[in-house]
């Protein structure tokens, strides 16, 4: 990942250096683990539910109205990316043309549900979904998985979408989410599917994740608010970004370190013959090239 000065800027602020020495000890930041038991019940009326399985062209039977279940698909707490979602920014206008159901986000394979209603509660957004069972679904995948969820053995939800609006948090809304400094706050995203999922992103109601990277200028600090056509890209390769930035912050504090050191000891009186401090500073400016070397490649 190369990084010039003016993108440095960008990211870290006009005073790169000063801005990192603020910044928190990331490897203390924690975040509250909750797991949320799925509500498996009627969560619509026998009409409505009569009305929407007609609106979606699937033929009512008594049986199939016994198989709903409601997850919370998401939340405004820090997920494990260190990310928020502002909930009255999810829009599930694309979804609605299509709203199927997905296990683990593969959609190489068959959907094993589809959604009857969402809602949102206290900054939680629910789904409910209606689990096929053998008659639609031949291969017994979506009766197995539903038979996991009445078990509780399967609670995960999570969303997939595209950013139409984002950026990093000001220092306000960091502290008022509790997100660490490379979390983005997500403010207005356009949900295209939502999983059942074993292992969910988000510790409360969880999502996978998908990232406009052009607009958003590859996590650069910056907003974003387009509805152009977007690219996705993988959460192993969001992970690398903020990895190589978060590289890249403990480089620069090192560097602050041993500038400062320095900095002491040649505003100390100096002792004659004193060959070990000439020999600490020229370690010192080879470890300095070192590091400008390393940011630049």
């Amino acid at each position: 990942m190369t990084l010039n000065a003016k993108e440095l800027m960008e990211r870290f602020g006009t005073d790169v250096l000063e801005d990192i020495k603020a910044k928190r000890n990331l490897e203390e930041e924690t975040v509250k683990s909750l797991t949320n038991d799925v509500e498996v019940s009627k969560a619509i009326s026998s009409n409505e539910f009569k009305s929407k399985l007609k609106e979606l062209g699937i033929p009512y039977r008594k049986e199939l109205e016994e198989r709903q279940a409601t997850f919370i698909i998401s939340t405004e707490d820090v997920d494990r990316d260190g990310d928020v979602i502002k909930s009255d920014g999810i829009d599930f206008s694309e979804y609605n043309q299509n709203p199927i159901v997905l296990f683990a986000h593969d959609s190489s394979k068959l959907p094993i549900g589809v959604t009857l209603k969402v809602f949102k509660n206290n900054k939680q957004t629910k789904a409910t979904v209606m689990f096929y069972d053998n008659e639609i679904d031949k291969t017994g995948t979506s009766d197995t998985i539903y038979s996991f969820v009445k078990a509780n053995g399967i609670k995960g939800a999570s969303i997939g979408f595209r950013a139409v609006k984002a950026k990093y948090p000001s220092p306000e809304e960091a502290k008022t989410y509790k997100m660490p400094d490379y979390g983005i706050l997500y403010e207005k995203i356009s949900v295209y599917e939502w999983s059942v999922v074993t292992i969910p992103a988000n510790q409360n109601a969880l999502r996978s994740k998908g990232l406009d990277v052009d607009k958003m200028k590859s996590l650069g600090l910056v907003e974003v608010e387009s509805e152009e056509p977007v690219t996705l890209v993988s959460l192993e390769e969001v992970e690398i970004l903020k990895s190589d930035i978060k590289e890249i912050k403990e480089t620069l504090n090192t560097v602050m370190k041993l500038l400062n050191d320095e900095i002491k000891k040649k505003s100390a009186p100096v002792i004659e013959c004193s060959e070990e401090a000439d020999e600490s500073f020229k370690i010192f400016v080879k470890e300095l090239e070192n590091t400008i070397n390393k940011i630049k490649n």
